[in-house]
């Protein structure tokens, strides 16, 4: 099966870049089926070794998802806003700024969420985030700006 090959990229090559590849599928597997604990091991060990590559990127932000999905906000949000406010910060800011209004919106802030969204589109216009970001902070009650 697909998981048992991903294991065995993960145990011939445990630090190649695709057995943090490997690492990203095999925590999805995780994930589907409620083993959140597998879930965030794996994941968590794609981000330290993919850094700041795109698989380390992508684990990071699965693992946000997984916090979120779960009620974990404070610690989220804390963590974000000191990506944001840290040089060299393993994500771009318009993504940062994504994923905190994303968390502000799941823990019910939604002004804050509106005004994130909406700080994205205003600093980022170039972002590929923009659109959906503008049609976010419309749904909560942001206008449209220039």
């Amino acid at each position: 099966t697909a998981r048992e090959r991903f294991q065995e990229v993960v145990d011939r090559f445990p630090r190649s870049g695709a057995a943090d590849a490997a690492r990203l599928y095999l925590a999805g597997f995780a994930a589907a089926e409620a083993d959140d604990a597998t879930a965030r091991e794996l994941w968590q060990a794609a981000a330290r070794e993919g850094g700041d590559t795109a698989v380390g990127q992508q684990a990071r932000l699965n693992l946000w998802e997984l916090d979120r999905s779960r009620g974990r906000h404070d610690e989220l949000l804390a963590e974000i806003r000191s990506l944001l406010d840290r040089q060299g910060s393993p994500l771009p800011a318009d993504q940062l700024l994504y994923q905190l209004a994303l968390t502000l919106e799941a823990a019910g802030d939604d002004l804050e969420a509106r005004d994130t969204y909406l700080r994205l589109v205003d600093e980022y216009p170039q972002s590929i985030l923009r659109g959906v970001a503008q049609q976010r902070a419309d749904r909560l009650g942001g206008g449209v700006t220039g």
